[in-house]
């Protein structure tokens, strides 16, 4: 195989209910990442799908080098470019509400059980700071340590001398 200087690389965008088909041709070099190209790719049009491209119906890595597609008859890589759609379920799923505690399957408590340093909910196991292990537990020491110690400094009684 002939060491090739550039690589004519199309990447053509499936059509969807509101958009059409279209394509980007691009010449680069062959040791050209997938992310180099998908980035030059926007650079060229923002509004183009590049969040996955496959090629062959195989999704390619971003870190792949262009070389590793290529073989003696080709001359041009054509990537198919598509959306990542989230499919979202038409019903929620319910689910019941456990404690945040890591493996623990109890109900939290209502109130008493709302840690507001870490936003956890938990059951009457884990509702204090010490059992659950708060993120948040030594900055509130510290923070009661230092408002303690202006109290008591600010209380404190002077002596005159007589």
């Amino acid at each position: 195989m002939v060491p090739q200087e550039f690589v004519r690389v199309t990447v053509r965008r499936t059509a969807n209910d509101n958009e059409q088909e279209c394509s980007l041709d691009l010449e680069l070099s062959p040791t050209q990442t997938v992310g180099e190209t998908k980035e030059l790719v926007r650079q060229q049009d923002a509004t183009f799908p590049v969040d996955q491209l496959t090629l062959d119906g195989k999704e390619v890595e971003d870190n792949t080098v262009l070389s590793t597609f290529l073989d003696a008859t080709d001359e041009t890589l054509v990537f198919t470019a598509e959306r990542r759609t989230l499919k979202v379920s038409a019903a929620p799923v319910k689910r019941r509400k456990r404690c945040t505690f890591a493996n623990c399957t109890s109900a939290p408590l209502r109130g008493v059980g709302d840690c507001g340093l870490c936003n956890g909910r938990f059951c009457s196991r884990h509702r204090l700071m010490e059992q659950h292990k708060c993120t948040g537990l030594q900055s509130c020491k510290d923070s009661l340590r230092e408002r303690n110690a202006h109290k008591l400094a600010e209380q404190q009684t002077v002596a005159h001398k007589v």
